[in-house]
């Protein structure tokens, strides 16, 4: 069965902020994703990212919602990535929280 990845991120940063820094990141981290791993496309949207990734043959779908303090990452994954559900949404729950982590000074 296909599953979906939700996650819910607070920050606080206002929406300006969160976007640069998710774009930025989303940017500096498609070179070095795994050979099986690819963007297939991007858009942008007021609020909003939608992407498609190809992964192992199977197209991911996802969007991140941005407000202005939190982010939520929405992703459906295909059948056939579904085992890897609860790893992936552990690697975007980290990489989202430390774009997002406000630095102490």
């Amino acid at each position: 069965m296909a599953r979906s990845i939700v996650l819910k991120i607070p920050h606080a940063l206002g929406r300006a902020e969160a976007t640069r820094r998710i774009e930025e990141g989303i940017a500096r981290a498609r070179p070095t994703l795994p050979a099986v791993v690819s963007f297939r496309e991007m858009s942008r949207d007021e609020g909003s990212i939608s992407f498609a990734i190809d992964a192992l043959g199977q197209t991911v779908n996802a969007q991140i919602s941005i407000e202005d303090d939190y982010v939520i990452f929405d992703a459906n994954l295909p059948i056939l990535l579904s085992p890897f559900s609860g790893m992936a949404s552990s690697a975007v729950g980290k990489w989202a929280t430390r774009l997002l982590r406000v630095p102490q000074v």
